[in-house]
Parts: C-alpha cells; sequence; structure tokens
C-alpha cells in the first residue's frame, strides 16, 4: 500500500516509495506540507471533505474511496484509509495520523462517485480496540511500517463475506436514493460463491514456492490413486515408553526448574525444555501449566492421575516425526497458555474454557504421523477410509484423545475426566472436539473471517466499550474464539524469536522432505512444493505461515517485543 504519516494538524513527516509511485511527488516535495493537496476537492465532494475532517478531529478512523490528484498526471480513484495514532501518555486526541492509498478499478469508482452532491459517505468508527496507540510520543517509522504490513496482509486474505460487509458499512452513513448500481452487482456476484470465508490462497502471495507451500499445507484431500499398496506408516511408531508410575515434581532438577520459571514469557525456549527433559516437555510444562490454571480443583483428581495421564498422552506422540511431535504439542500449549492470561481472554472465557483449551493444545496432534491429509487421501491410508476423507488427521487426533483417556488399560488411573459431572464432561468433550478440528488447515479462513466478521461487531464502541470487554459474548462467540486462540497457537512459530523461528522451520521442512521422498516413491501426486535449497524453504515456510494468521493474532492478543513495539 501507498502510505504516509503526517502530525495532528496534517503536515507530513514521512511518506513511503510506493506513495511516490502513486501520486507523482518526491519525498522531498512532500515533507513539511500539507497533505490535504492530494485529495481533489471537486470530484470528491465538498461534503466528504468535511467528513473526513470531522473524523480525524475526533480521533477517529476513517475510510472510504475518494479521488487523488496525482503530479502532472490525471487524478485517479483510491480508496484511502485514515487510521489516528495515539501517544502513550493518554491524550484523547490523536498526535499523528497514517493514511493508506490504494488504487481501485476505474470503472467502480466512477459508480460510487457518481452523485456528487449527495457525497459517497464511507463509515466513519473507532478502530477495533477503540484507538491505535503507540509505546512513545515518537513513533518510529519502523513500527508504523511494520502495522501498515499487517493490515496489508490481513487486507489480503479478506474472504467475499468480508469484502460485503466493507462493502455495506462504506454506506451505512449515507442514505442515497439510488445505491451504485456496479456496488450492488458486485455484492450479488460474491454472494453467489459457494465459499464465502474462503479467499483461496492465490490471493495470498505472489512468490511460488510460498504458495506451493501453502497449498501444501491447506489441501485436505487429493485423489485417489489407482495404485493400492500399504503405506510405510505403521500405526503405532517411534512413540516415548510410557510409565505409569509417581514423578517427584518437587524434586525436579534444577535446569528444567530454571527453564519452567520462563514459560509465561512469549519467547520461551520450549527446545531447551526438549532437550533438558529427554524428550518430555509435554510433561514437565503440562503438569505446571495445568496446575497453574487450576485442573486439580476444578477436576477434582488427584496430581498422580494428572501426572499419569500427562505421560500417556505424551507416549502416544512419534519421536520420529521431526515437527508434529510432543514438543510441538508443547509449543502449542505454552501459546495458548500465554494467550489466556491475557486481559482480552479473561473478558470472554472462564476458567473451564481455558482448561478446555489447555487440553485442547496438549492433544491436537496425538499420534500424528507426520504426513498430511492429502498424502494420506491420495495413498489410500486406513484413517483416511475410516474419516471418510474429511479432516482425517484432525478426527484421529481428537477420537484418539478421549479413547486413550477414558478407554485404556490404565483408564482408572489416568482419566482426568472421571470425577466430573456427565454434563460438564459432554461440554468439555464437544469443546476440546471442536477446537481440535479447527486445526485443520483447509477450514483455516472459515474460521479465520469468521473470526474477523465477529470481532468486527465487538470490537465496534457502539457494542461496548472501546475494547470490546463489556460486550456479551454468546457460546457460539465464546467457541470462536477458543477456535481462534488454538488455531493462533498452532502456527505461532514465526511470530517467536528469529532462531525459534528458524529452528522450526527447519524441522517442518525436513518433515516435508520425507513425505515427498514417500510420494515419488509410491508414484503418488505430489501435494507438497519439491524442496530445492533447506535455507531457501525455511524462509519460505516462516513467510507463507505469516499470511495465515500471525500478525492478525500478534495485534488480538497485543504481543510486544521488549522494546514495547508490536512484533
Amino acid at each position: 500500500d501507498s502510505f504516509d504519516i503526517t502530525d495532528a494538524e496534517g503536515i507530513c513527516s514521512y511518506v513511503n516509495p510506493a506513495f511516490e509511485k502513486l501520486a507523482g511527488f518526491k519525498s522531498t516535495e512532500m515533507v513539511g506540507k500539507s497533505t490535504d493537496i492530494l485529495i481533489n476537492e471537486d470530484k470528491t465532494g465538498q461534503g466528504l471533505m468535511e467528513t473526513i475532517q470531522r473524523c480525524k478531529a475526533e480521533g477517529k478512523a476513517w475510510e472510504g474511496i475518494i479521488v487523488n490528484n496525482r503530479k502532472g498526471q490525471d487524478p485517479i480513484s483510491v480508496e484511502m484509509k485514515v487510521m489516528p495514532v495515539f501517544d502513550a501518555e493518554g491524550n484523547n486526541s490523536p498526535s499523528h495520523f497514517v493514511t493508506c492509498r490504494l488504487e481501485l478499478n476505474p470503472t467502480l469508482c466512477r459508480a460510487c462517485l457518481n452523485n456528487k452532491n449527495q457525497g459517497y459517505n464511507s463509515t466513519s468508527r473507532r478502530m477495533s480496540n477503540g484507538r491505535v496507540r503507540t509505546e512513545s510520543s515518537n513513533t518510529s517509522i519502523n513500527s508504523i511500517n511494520v502495522n501498515n504490513t499487517s493490515r496489508r496482509l490481513s487486507k489480503q486474505v479478506d474472504a467475499p463475506i468480508i469484502k460485503i460487509q466493507s462493502m455495506l458499512r462504506s454506506l451505512q452513513d449515507s442514505s442515497p436514493q439510488q445505491l451504485p448500481a456496479q456496488l450492488i452487482e458486485n455484492v450479488m456476484a460474491m454472494l453467489r460463491s459457494s465459499e464465502l470465508y474462503n479467499p483461496g490462497s492465490n490471493n495470498l502471495t505472489e512468490d511460488p514456492e510460498a504458495l506451493g507451500f501453502m497449498d501444501g499445507l491447506m489441501e485436505g484431500r487429493g485423489t485417489r490413486p489407482s495404485v493400492t499398496g500399504d503405506t510405510v506408516l505403521s500405526h503405532r511408531e517411534s512413540t516415548v515408553a510410557f510409565n505409569s508410575g509417581t514423578y517427584p515434581m518437587q524434586t525436579l532438577p534444577t535446569l528444567i526448574k530454571e527453564n519452567l520459571n520462563k514459560r509465561k514469557e512469549w519467547d520461551y525456549d520450549i527446545l531447551e525444555l526438549e532437550r533438558l527433559s529427554s524428550h518430555r516437555p509435554l510433561f514437565y510444562l503440562g503438569f505446571d501449566i495445568l496446575v497453574e490454571f487450576g485442573i486439580l480443583n476444578l477436576f477434582k483428581i488427584e496430581e498422580t492421575t494428572l501426572r499419569n495421564w500427562l505421560g500417556l498422552i505424551e507416549s502416544h506422540y512419534r519421536t520420529s516425526n521431526t515437527y508434529h511431535n510432543s514438543t510441538h504439542a508443547a509449543d502449542v500449549l505454552q501459546a495458548s497458555a500465554y494467550f489466556c492470561r491475557s486481559q482480552c481472554m479473561e473478558n470472554f472465557l472462564d476458567p473451564t474454557d481455558f482448561l478446555a483449551l489447555l487440553i485442547a493444545s496438549i492433544c491436537h496432534d496425538i499420534d500424528h504421523p507426520g504426513r498430511t491429509n492429502a498424502f494420506l487421501c491420495n495413498v489410500g491410508h486406513e484413517l483416511a477410509i475410516m474419516y471418510n476423507d474429511s479432516a482425517v488427521l484432525e478426527n484421529h487426533h481428537s477420537a484418539t484423545t478421549f479413547k486413550v483417556t477414558c478407554q485404556s488399560p490404565e483408564a482408572k488411573n489416568v482419566n482426568i475426566f472421571q470425577n466430573l459431572e456427565p454434563e460438564n464432561f459432554k461440554l468439555i468433550r464437544k469443546s476440546v472436539i471442536s477446537m481440535i478440528l479447527a486445526t485443520d488447515m483447509t477450514q483455516h479462513f472459515e474460521h479465520y473471517n469468521k473470526f474477523l466478521a465477529v470481532n468486527l461487531k465487538c470490537g465496534s464502541s457502539e457494542d461496548g466499550g472501546e475494547d470490546g470487554s463489556s460486550t456479551p459474548v454468546s457460546q457460539e462467540n465464546k467457541s470462536l474464539i477458543l477456535r481462534m486462540a488454538i488455531k493462533c497457537a498452532d502456527i505461532s512459530n514465526p511470530s517467536r524469536n528469529i532462531s525459534l523461528a528458524t529452528a522450526w522451520a527447519h524441522r517442518i521442512v525436513l518433515e516435508y522432505r520425507d513425505q515427498i521422498a514417500e510420494e515419488k516413491s509410491k508414484k503418488t501426486s505430489a501435494v507438497t512444493a519439491t524442496v530445492r535449497r533447506r535455507s531457501q524453504i525455511a524462509s519460505t515456510i516462516r513467510e507463507s505461515v505469516r499470511y495465515g494468521a500471525a500478525q492478525h493474532v500478534l495485534r488480538l492478543f497485543r504481543i510486544r517485543t521488549p522494546n514495547g513495539s508490536a512484533k
């Protein structure tokens, strides 16, 4: 996007290269001057100009379509978004404004701007959290650029239903006698889509390698091959041995204790715990976190039962997997617990919701074979046949969770649900299954864009407080928040520090390589892009996952770097 930064008086302090290309003005020609000269008042309309100025004076964001002047060229129609930036002093007036401009289709713009007298009054509103704050009064260009990039990535994955909402929202403050014909036509065309919440992977990135990996991640089912044969995946291979004996947590080695003391930090090093615990991080971290969130009292169980359950669950994760192993489960658990400690989660969820989320995080990839759903469908794996090629792994993970917990020979000593009232167990089981099924990447944008739609409504000042905290949340929306939380935790690797993000990227690359090799040996259709250079793929994985949800999630849960700027 083209964007510029101005002070409270509208005097420009920075423009990016995309702005120079769009407007034709160099940075040296704009800095120190008012950006009002960029709006073509005759074609935009005096009424709309006044609306924009009023929103800025009130510290509100504004977005809509205007006609933008260009140096030495004809004016063009652009979608413009003005965002206020507040300093850390708590002032009610913004200290700066960030304005983004995106050139639009000329046909649509002519229709939208056809009625000059009435103008095209777009919605003025506060941002979803009431305001855009910075950690210091002199916001750096880098932090603004990062936030703008996050908005750009979020915009790129807008599904049809989100675009429809945006179009209709842009008209709600105006009441023209006749809505723009082209706008109505576009809305109707989008409503005919069979996947209103899915923007399609081609909108994510122009990088062919990143696109290939995204397609591999999000492909749910493949074409059943004509050849048959058993896959090399055994039902139970390379798992951690389970010992149902007692584990004296109070006598933990000093290094493990020191590591667990850092579990509340966002950049917690789970890989260090993996090494210190001899590949049993889920057992140690799981115990500390579940006890922290009150499972012993709420579920009315003894410490021994909890330790036995954690040991049994971890034993069903395959150590032969480089990525989908118990360390990944522990990493997702740590991220989910981090989210649970945030104020925005506490506003909406209760302790039982938290425990359901933590249990789902622990079990969400149990007995993962290290292959994708599409691969299992392509080779005719027994799991694909059992679950009808639909969310194969996720159904297997959720079923295995309750089978191992409630029906194993050791169930009496490991069943953490045994003392719950039947109705409470039913609710928790339903919630855990819902969250595990939500980790299916083929449904990623279904959950993501539904959440954005709800978030836009809940975050508005009309429905509650500035941050939406007083807005009542239905059970359906509670479930949506929980599903989004576990999805965010599941793909949170790229938002960690660079060393952890890179290590996880290399791990998933190795797992993909194993799958590619097996695909070639079985001569099945390839569902994963061909790997050329390990270092290039590590970068590709990190970037492709970022397009999914990581950027949006960091803003949602207000995860910040040590210097206070958003990651």
